[in-house]
């Protein structure tokens, strides 16, 4: 997990990104698991905000609101 504290623009784009008008990364922990982010900057900071942990083996995601619905369920 140090990679996201330190270079997050290090991993590459998740399938997600090509089809919203959002870059969403991803990177595999334990090689079962996918976190979905994206890298939010303004003038001063720099944070990654973590969308999503999926299991590996579920399903991309085929649209913006599925994605995005999931942060409200925490």
């Amino acid at each position: 997990m140090l990679k996201l504290e330190s270079f997050p623009s290090r991993c590459p784009l998740a399938l997600e990104s090509e089809y919203f008008d959002l870059e969403i990364r991803q990177i595999l922990y334990e090689k079962k698991y996918r976190i979905l982010f994206s890298i939010v900057e303004d003038e001063n900071t720099r944070m990654v905000k973590i969308h999503l942990v999926r299991h590996s083996s579920q399903q991309n995601f085929d649209s913006l609101k599925q994605l995005l619905d999931n942060d409200d369920e925490e």
